[in-house]
């Protein structure tokens, strides 16, 4: 299935926030747009979801390597709750939750 024109964008996003969740200065607007839209989908979805996106993002990339399949496969064979289906449709909600509030979509 090909990916959405947003994912890699969101996923830059969400890699930028996750490695500096207490940015106050930013080096263009764009950066500031983004943070903002990141914080506010993750006020929005539910706590597991965010747990999955800290692994992913932050745990996941030191331990597995850098691959997003790899690490969702780890996060839901390691904590059983939730199947690695409903892991990526959780992703690909926060991500376009997120293009929406960016405005890409």
């Amino acid at each position: 299935m090909p990916r959405n024109f947003y994912t890699d964008y969101a996923r830059h996003a969400f890699r930028f926030y996750f490695a500096y969740p207490k940015m106050t200065a930013f080096k263009s607007k764009a950066d500031e747009h983004n943070h903002k839209a990141v914080k506010a989908t993750l006020d929005g979805i539910d706590v597991e979801s965010i747990r999955l996106l800290m692994f992913v993002f932050i745990s996941a990339p030191k331990a597995v390597g850098c691959s997003t399949t790899a690490a969702v496969e780890e996060y839901c064979s390691s904590n059983g709750r939730i199947s690695t289906d409903d892991a990526f449709a959780r992703i690909n909600n926060a991500y376009e939750k997120f293009a929406k509030i960016r405005g890409l979509i």
